[in-house]
């Protein structure tokens, strides 16, 4: 109630400020459009002094274009007066009577008065022209801008009234080195004074337009006066406006703050109150599971060290065998793969061709979570198809011992992190390999190392080594097995069934097996989605700070979380129900695949005869496709399945019998048909273990 009470308050107060600035914002329109006007008027003044600067730029660049035609003239005259020496000039005045070409070139040079004095077209004025010291420095230093027309027009009156003479450069070369410095600068002058000549109206006109510029340029500086104080004027109403419009702005900030803690607050209660139920659950559930944490935690880890060489029926043994004696608190229903893995994974390991049974998920785990690199015993090749799908991905790397090259690549995927598998592996592990298996790494500069021979390389975290063999029954020492992790996937009844009846339900029902395989996908990715909105929404709780009705994020994955529990919930409980009814139906061909495993079973057990009897599982599944495919479909399903089997029975005998000598053919028909009676609980095992092995005793005592 307080709350908005106080939200009320905050209401009226803005209401206020907002008034304030309405009418801050008048006058700063007011102002804004005569700095406007004044600013427009600048800007014309502007670009009129721009523009009249450009004329004027022009104007003068045009005036020195022209004037640089003269240059090199003038250039070419400074040039010709350092090869003058001074003794050449006092030989030029020692002359009472000298050439004509260099009396007349000496009587212009005094023309233009170099020395400053008053001087005439004599011979008398050119020798005491001659006769100054500094001579030369003056014709180099010489102001050619002071030449006057007089000068001009006299010089060339010399140059017409002797023109019979030819006063050229060439001429005056042959008779003196000093007449013809002077000519050549005579006629530079006189070339330099005709093209000024025509650049001075232009220089007149760019003085003129340079005056009209500085008046303009006055006249823009006191409008920029003008603008600037108005300017001034504008920023301190500009200042006033931005402090009370953030006055105005900070106080609708807290009253939308308020509003929306409200609405959140709401929210909130409403969200967990939801949640409420499903959290107790989970919370009595993690209490029970405390109780048991530390069996459950003790046995997963022993399960990964010791139990990866032996079968199904040994591990399970184990396990109960381990439960009866430590007297630890574990779970009723203790399943390793609870502890170790999510239904997530096992969806994606069965999807990359690993097998659903017990067996082969557990193989699974001590394949990705032992501390030690797996040596996986796979005579079927079930382990190297499952990993070469599963880590395609990420650059698997596929060697076996005997290449000549698998050390480099081996180095490539150690130091990039990248997995390796060793394929076709025999009894024997190169010792080179040791550094690895052993994982004899060292830190140095913030980096882990390995030396491997006599090279040391990075080491990623993130390799992963695989070792894989086809041998049934391998004896590997003890050097080895204490380096590894020995894994057994010999395939077993359990797992080899579930695998036929795939096989099965797909040949005889696929669109039941396509929907199983859709649902069962649909099933974790709800489950997936579902653990995501309850870990982000616990995640946000825990992690808040603050006050928690500002989380944005939390409200919102909360409202996320109330929207879709309900509905993925819905979903995964409707998921189950059809997943219950596609497995009866499922389960209908269940004779078939049991049949099928039977006849692997017993096509391997001939290996016991002879080594030579080796079976394929993949050739065995070709066999038993082919079964299925040559049986005749029927209308019901009881006869299907009774020709199913039949068939299956008959290919596959046949088919083993082709391998095999003929005197084991018999062994192998009583072995097949005690297998198929044992299954179907015709037989009675005590009383073939009497026919078989003659232990009275053991059989009357059964009895």
């Amino acid at each position: 109630m307080s709350d908005f009470i106080d939200l009320l308050l905050e209401q009226k107060t803005v209401d206020s400020k907002t008034n304030d600035v309405e009418e801050l914002i008048k006058a700063v329109e007011q102002k804004t459009e005569v700095a406007v006007k004044s600013n427009e008027e600048a800007s014309l003044k502007q670009a009129m002094v721009e523009d009249q600067a450009k004329k004027i730029i022009h104007e003068k660049e045009k005036a020195d274009s022209s004037l640089m035609e003269a240059l090199p003239a003038v250039e070419a005259a400074a040039e010709a007066l350092n090869n003058i020496r001074r003794e050449d000039l006092q030989e030029l005045k020692s002359f009472n009577n000298p050439p004509i070409h260099v009396k007349i070139v000496c009587q212009m040079c005094a023309v233009f008065r170099p020395t400053g004095e008053k001087l005439d077209d004599s011979w008398g004025d050119s020798k005491k022209m001659l006769g100054n010291p500094r001579l030369l420095d003056l014709l180099k230093a010489y102001p050619k801008d002071s030449i006057t027309e007089k000068m001009y027009r006299s010089c060339k009156k010399m140059l017409s009234d002797n023109e019979r003479h030819e006063i050229t450069v060439e001429n005056l070369a042959t008779v003196s080195q000093a007449g013809k410095g002077l000519v050549v600068w005579v006629l530079a002058i006189l070339r330099y004074y005709e093209v000024a000549k025509n650049v001075e109206p232009l220089r007149e006109m760019v003085k003129k337009m340079e005056k009209a510029q500085a008046r303009t340029e006055s006249e823009l500086a006191q409008v920029r006066t003008l603008l600037d104080k108005l300017n001034e004027e504008l920023r301190e109403l500009n200042k006033g406006y931005r402090n009370a419009n953030n006055d105005l702005t900070e106080l609708q900030s807290q009253a939308m703050i308020m509003e929306k803690r409200l609405t959140a607050a709401s929210n909130l209660m409403d969200g967990l109150t939801a949640e409420r139920s499903r959290w107790s659950n989970d919370s009595s559930a993690l209490g029970r599971k405390c109780d048991t944490l530390v069996g459950d935690s003790l046995l997963a880890a022993s399960f990964l060290s010791y139990s990866g060489p032996f079968n199904a029926e040994y591990r399970r043994d184990l396990i109960q065998g381990f439960f009866g004696s430590s007297g630890l608190a574990h779970s009723k229903d203790f399943q390793v793969q609870n502890i170790l893995t999510t239904d997530v994974i096992l969806q994606h390991w069965n999807a990359k061709g690993l097998p659903s049974d017990k067996h082969s998920i557990q193989n699974g785990i001590l394949t990705t979570m032992g501390i030690r690199f797996p040596l996986c015993i796979d005579p079927q090749q079930q382990a190297v198809t499952w990993i070469k799908n599963t880590f395609a991905a990420e650059q698997l790397t596929v060697k076996t011992l005997k290449d000549s090259d698998f050390m480099k690549h081996l180095e490539l995927a150690i130091r990039f992190g990248k997995p390796f598998l060793f394929e076709n592996v025999l009894e024997e592990i190169d010792p080179i390999l040791d550094p690895v298996l052993e994982k004899a790494v060292f830190t140095g500069n913030g980096s882990t190392f390995i030396c491997l021979g006599d090279k040391m390389m990075e080491w990623d975290n993130n390799f992963r080594l695989f070792f894989c063999t086809k041998l049934s029954n391998p004896s590997y020492t003890p050097e080895i097995t204490g380096k590894v992790t020995m894994i057994n996937y010999c395939v077993t009844k359990e797992g080899l069934t579930d695998q036929l009846l795939n096989i099965v339900v797909k040949h005889e029902r696929p669109e039941l097996e396509e929907q199983f395989r859709i649902l069962v996908d649909e099933m974790a990715q709800n489950a997936k989605l579902l653990r995501q909105f309850e870990d982000s929404l616990l995640h946000e709780l825990s992690s808040s700070s603050g006050n928690i009705l500002d989380n944005d994020e939390l409200i919102s994955t909360l409202d996320k979380t109330k929207a879709n529990a309900i509905d993925i919930q819905n979903k995964i409980a409707s998921s189950r129900m059809a997943k219950e009814k596609i497995h009866e139906a499922r389960n209908a061909y269940q004779s078939v695949a049991k049949r099928g495993s039977l006849l692997y079973f017993a096509s391997s057990g001939l290996s016991s005869i002879n080594s030579i009897y080796e079976v394929s599982l993949e050739l065995f599944l070709k066999q038993f496709i082919r079964a299925l495919d040559s049986t005749h479909p029927e209308m019901s399903l009881d006869q299907r399945l009774h020709y199913l089997v039949e068939s299956c029975t008959r290919k596959i005998y046949d088919f083993t019998c082709m391998g095999i000598f003929e005197q084991h053919k018999l062994t192998f028909s009583f072995y097949l048909t005690c297998m198929v009676l044992e299954d179907s609980g015709k037989l009675e095992s005590t009383a073939l273990s009497f026919f078989l092995e003659g232990r009275l005793r053991c059989w009357c005592t059964s009895r």
